[in-house]
């Protein structure tokens, strides 16, 4: 191989390739799972903050939707401990709004999902290589 996708570059797939587009396509499979997860949190998010905004313009008040809230609503109580400055920390997270809740939630599962995707150089000449393979270059 002259150079990474060079028109002389030997098309067929080594079995380490294979392997790592297997792997990758397994990746990318899960990574559009996890966008459309990341989009359904960010939409609920804004939609609560928007729904908080009518109901401000219609009564005139900030509706609440605490993370208490929702919670309560499943049935689950916030934890409570003995210690006062740990309860304080836990009943203002609890009062935080569910909006910011979810918003933070999309953002953290964001970067957890795509900080592991692999571009090295292998990969790179295992894509090119199937791409020119589907289009034909046979070499």
């Amino acid at each position: 191989m002259n150079s990474v996708g060079g028109p002389d570059m030997d098309l067929t797939l080594t079995e380490q390739e294979r392997l790592l587009l297997a792997a990758d396509d397994r990746r990318t499979a899960r990574t559009g799972l996890w966008l459309a997860v990341i989009a359904a949190m960010l939409l609920a998010s804004a939609a609560i903050v928007c729904w908080h905004a009518t109901e401000w313009l219609r009564a005139g008040e900030w509706p609440t939707l605490s993370l208490r809230t929702v919670i309560g609503s499943l049935g689950i109580a916030v934890p409570r401990t003995s210690w006062i400055g740990l309860q304080r920390i836990v009943s203002w997270l609890a009062d935080c709004p569910f909006a910011g809740w979810l918003f933070c939630l999309a953002l953290s599962v964001s970067f957890i999902v795509f900080r592991d995707r692999d571009d090295s150089e292998a990969i790179k000449v295992a894509r090119m290589k199937r791409a020119r393979r589907a289009a034909g270059w046979n070499s």
